[in-house]
């Protein structure tokens, strides 16, 4: 034998003699298991080495390469016109939430339009017009809202073209209202209608049109902005609603390496070497015998399994050599504890000097004495345990301890009567 040999053969051994017979033979029962495990395993890891060596090198994806971003808004702004105490005549009033009618009835505004980004220039069209209506909102039918317009009267107030726009630059449409005039055509057009339905409204409207080229990509933007004007009595608020706008993205497919991870470059290799070694030592240690069970072993782990599964129905106690005038050998623990109950009585187990169970029923003694080997697997007397003597005088069995006195309460069973099944207990034969 090779060194080698020898000390793999002492490994095996001693890994032997480590394992108790119940560990050697639970590892032996699923060893085949354990070695597919192993396998799968390996063959997972594997396909992972494959599929990372055989993956490309490159792949598409795709990047952004220029972006465009549109931006307008109104400034608006009103000279004072007419002189007052608090403020001088000639004086700009601007971005104000609300500007008095008498002093400040003309409103200066401005549209105001530009761009951000990789586009070069931007053209476009802009058209400003003049809105007086009257609306309301009603609710329909099926529970929603929607805004009924009574009349309307829309004037042109501008259209620009805007051509070749740089960006960060700002291109203007100016635009003119009285508030004073304005006021006076509502009222016109209310008194000429005979009726006032609805919210009386001012809105300068612009409708836009906005493009560029980014990266040989075209981006189109349509918007509409407005402008509301709203008298109250000596003033008139103004409030704008700007359409908000979303950069453009000109995207492109471009090829880039792929880059594994640390995870998936070794991941697999590591899984396949787990495998292989996990299913080889187990193969290897079940071919040695590491976890070979003697059957003197098996009989042994039989007989306590047994013991452990009818334990609810043996008691710790003595047995005089001679404990009934005749005796029954029988031929296992299932027999004895089966006897027991059919008699309702319990198996007495006896350790010393050497295994035995045994029930007496009317001076018959049943008897099982386990084999030399698997006298070893007796279990000690379980915590609580009853303890229990058989007499050789009259074969009964008592529940009070070797050398206690006959007498018993009135609501005691006799020992020599076992012990009956009660309700509730399990019967081992019909689990």
């Amino acid at each position: 034998m090779s060194g080698g040999d020898g000390g793999e053969s002492e490994i095996t051994d001693r890994l032997h003699r480590r394992l108790s017979p119940s560990t050697r033979s639970l590892a032996g029962r699923y060893a085949v298991v354990a070695i597919l495990v192993f396998l799968v395993v390996a063959a997972g890891g594997g396909y992972l080495t494959y599929d990372v060596q055989t993956a490309p090198e490159t792949r598409f994806e795709t990047q952004t390469v220029g972006t465009w971003e549109p931006d307008a808004g109104f400034s608006h702004s009103a000279v004072v016109s007419n002189t007052s105490i608090v403020f001088d005549r000639g004086q700009r009033l601007s971005e104000r939430e609300l500007y008095f009618t008498r002093i400040s009835p003309v409103l200066d505004g401005q549209y105001r339009l530009s761009h951000s980004g990789d586009a070069d220039t931007a053209t476009g069209r802009v058209d400003l017009r003049l809105v007086l209506q009257a609306t309301e909102e009603v609710d329909t039918d099926d529970g929603e809202t929607e805004t009924v317009t009574y009349w309307r009267q829309i004037d042109p107030l501008a259209s620009e073209e805007i051509d070749r726009l740089p960006p960060g630059e700002t291109h203007i449409v100016q635009f003119e209202t009285n508030a004073t005039e304005l006021t006076n055509r509502l009222d016109r057009i209310e008194e000429d209608l005979g009726a006032s339905p609805g919210t009386r409204e001012i809105v300068v409207v612009a409708d836009t049109t906005f493009e560029a080229e980014v990266e040989g990509e075209r981006f189109t933007e349509e918007r509409t902005d407005r402008l509301r004007l709203e008298p109250d009595g000596g003033t008139y608020s103004v409030d704008s609603e700007v359409d908000s706008s979303e950069p453009y993205e000109a995207t492109a497919t471009v090829e880039v390496p792929v880059e594994h991870s640390p995870a998936e470059l070794y991941g697999g290799p590591a899984l396949v070497v787990l495998g292989l070694l996990g299913a080889l030592g187990v193969g290897g240690l079940t071919h040695r015998g590491a976890f070979a069970v003697s059957p003197a072993e098996r009989r042994r782990l039989t007989f306590q399994r047994a013991r452990e599964d009818y334990d609810e129905w043996i008691s710790r106690g003595t047995l005089p050599d001679e404990s009934a005038d005749r005796v029954i050998e029988l031929d296992s623990l299932e027999d004895a504890v089966d006897t027991a109950i059919d008699s309702d009585r319990r198996v007495v187990e006896r350790v010393e000097p050497t295994p035995r169970y045994a029930t007496v029923v009317d001076d018959i003694e049943y008897r099982f004495d386990p084999p030399d080997v698997v006298a070893e697997a007796v279990s000690p007397a379980v915590d609580g345990g009853i303890d229990v003597a058989v007499g050789g005088g009259d074969g009964s069995a008592t529940g009070d301890p070797p050398g206690a006195g006959s007498d018993a309460d009135d609501g005691d069973e006799s020992a020599g009567e076992g012990s009956p099944v009660r309700d509730g207990d399990s019967d081992p034969r019909n689990p």
